[in-house]
């Protein structure tokens, strides 16, 4: 059954690497559905005057120097104990409602959710199905590599370290696209929105 009003919503998770955002363009494309990066729509959450207003009352802090995002003090403030459990407690609530709010407003059959924290922030409870992109960590590495340039390996091995209860997680989507050596994702894909569409709504 669809959770708000006639749109499923799907949630798309995976690691570092994986190749959520090539999986993600492939099911817009050949589903024809509406996509969600949840990352850049959490960046733009901290410009809404709301939500800042929210981070300065209860953290003392404006995330915005200038009129931009400051990435290290947020950086800094997520591994302060306690306070980075409310920085996310207020950027994900936002997130929550702002979801909730698209899967309402959608025009078409589903709406498609990509976050590298699908299961630990709780977001999959939130959608019908979740798909899982797979890929193993030597494949995830070398990937991270070459779009992380200058990040090093010590980058990808905090992030895996970040990261390790959502691959955990992963275990219990209902679908999953294996992104690696010769597994065609655009089958896989194609695979998934049939059995997905069949998925009862009613």
């Amino acid at each position: 059954m669809a959770r708000y009003g006639k749109t499923l919503v799907v949630g798309l998770g995976g690691a570092i690497g994986s190749g959520k955002s090539v999986v993600r363009d492939a099911f817009g494309v050949l589903g024809g559905w509406e996509t969600v990066d949840c990352d850049t729509e959490a960046k733009a959450l901290y410009f809404a005057p709301l939500v800042r207003e929210e981070i300065k009352t209860r953290l003392h802090f404006d995330p915005l120097t200038d009129g931009r995002l400051d990435a290290q003090l947020l950086r800094s403030l997520l591994a302060e104990p306690g306070k980075g459990e409310v920085l996310e407690q207020i950027i994900h609530g936002a997130l929550f409602d702002l979801l909730r709010q698209k899967s309402l407003e959608t025009e078409g059959e589903v709406l498609l959710v990509e976050s590298a924290i699908l299961f630990s922030s709780g977001l999959a409870g939130l959608c019908d199905k979740t798909i899982a992109v797979i890929a193993p960590q030597e494949v995830r590495a070398e990937r991270a590599g070459k779009r992380d340039i200058g990040k090093g390996a010590d980058f990808f091995r905090g992030m895996e370290k970040r990261q390790e209860l959502e691959r955990k997680l992963l275990g219990d989507a209902d679908y999953e696209v294996s992104n690696f050596g010769r597994h065609s994702v655009i089958l896989q894909t194609e695979q998934i929105i049939k059995q997905i569409l069949k998925y009862d709504r009613r």
